[in-house]
């Protein structure tokens, strides 16, 4: 008999933890949920990767899809569909957003981006693609017999028709506007930006009490096929002015070992404030 299977695709809000770092993260979690509720045993399957976009999850699914089978459980967290695959080698550096992007990219792709975003993308565009995407899942999920996806949003996004297919199971809300914007004691977006001076020190964004909320949520909503709930009883406001400063917070609830790498890149830079390369080019994602 075949062992149980949890696939498990996304961006940063959905990579594993490394194995030596004993964090009760959802990622490690979520299989011992399952395997309490159904008393089978459960093999996770993770390919998420930081910075990725959409294209990569689907990469992915249309390699997983000849080799699915129908008691797989499948958890895709949608990153932003402004995202782009825009070189094959580099599938990390999608989101234009990060601080220094060109630090990583040659001045000719540097050029080719600034070009693609201020000639090219629009969101019209992106939500087709993501419809387009969707309606491929769709199709391969009520084709092959499997069960429905969970889908999480990692960000607001427009889904269109896609909120309507029955073969896809979307959770209510999204992670970064329901839940990790509002661990911050001051959810501005001022605030949020420069807390982690360039460097999110959470596990997928979120404190580790949150995880420990959002596990078993996931497990119900697998298991029984139940929609997930991102907008209520989830942590806020745990994120205060000097918590970067609280050890004991740290441990508990953050990644010390980034939040160390923070402090020393903040003492080599003698506090200057790094300014983002989208805002140094004078460009916003569209």
């Amino acid at each position: 008999m075949n062992m149980q299977r949890l696939i498990i695709l996304g961006d940063s809000f959905s990579v594993p933890a490394m194995p030596d770092d004993p964090a009760e993260t959802w990622t490690r979690t979520l299989a011992q949920h399952i395997e309490q509720r159904t008393g089978e045993s459960v093999e996770v399957k993770n390919g998420s990767l930081i910075g990725s976009s959409q294209d990569w999850s689907w990469k992915h699914l249309h390699n997983y899809m000849p080799h699915s089978r129908p008691d797989d459980y499948l958890v895709i967290c949608l990153t932003h569909p402004s995202r782009f695959w825009y070189f094959e080698n580099l599938p990390q550096l999608t989101n234009v957003g990060i601080i220094d992007i060109d630090q990583w990219i040659s001045k000719d792709q540097e050029r080719a981006i600034e070009g693609y975003l201020r000639h090219i993308q629009r969101p019209e565009l992106d939500t087709q693609f993501m419809i387009q995407r969707m309606g491929w899942l769709a199709y391969q999920i009520k084709s092959r017999g499997l069960r429905r996806p969970l889908m999480i949003k990692c960000f607001h996004q427009e889904l269109g028709e896609a909120a309507e297919y029955p073969e896809l199971n979307w959770a209510n809300g999204d992670l970064f506007q329901d839940i990790q914007y509002h661990e911050f004691d001051d959810p501005s977006d001022e605030k949020t930006t420069d807390y982690w001076y360039g460097v999110d020190c959470r596990y997928n964004h979120m404190v580790i009490s949150n995880h420990k909320i959002l596990s078993p949520r996931m497990a119900d909503a697998l298991v029984n096929d139940s929609q997930l709930d991102l907008k209520e009883g989830f942590i806020r406001g745990i994120l205060k002015d000097d918590s970067l400063e609280d050890q004991e917070f740290i441990n508990k609830e953050l990644r010390a070992d980034i939040v160390d790498e923070m402090w020393e890149r903040i003492q080599r830079e003698n506090h200057r404030t790094i300014v983002p390369w989208l805002k140094r080019k004078r460009l916003k994602i569209p």
